[in-house]
């Protein structure tokens, strides 16, 4: 089963019919594109292997990433299915 299929049919039904992907769409669009950034870089193309081209668009797909919207939608999302679970920092440090 799918990431997406997780987050979609199952998690609905263990957490009382809460529905992330429904209630925070752009929230869960960052995580797709998180996934699919996760998913270019950990399974390049074997036939393009050793590549310039294609090396040089999965580092710029890299650097220009939101990598904060995502880090944020998945902060989301953890504390839509478990409130309080996440904390801010008070130390004031920029981490």
């Amino acid at each position: 089963m799918s990431l997406f299929d997780k987050i979609k049919i199952v998690f609905p039904k263990i957490y009382n019919s809460k529905n992330f992907w429904a209630e925070y769409v752009q929230y869960y669009q960052n995580i797709v594109d998180l996934h699919q950034l996760r998913d270019d870089l950990a399974h390049p193309k074997t036939d393009n292997a050793f590549n310039k081209d294609i090396e040089v668009g999965l580092f710029q797909q890299l650097v220009n990433f939101n990598h904060e919207a995502s880090l944020i939608a998945v902060r989301k999302f953890i504390d839509h299915y478990t409130p309080g679970y996440m904390e801010d920092c008070d130390c004031k440090d920029d981490f």
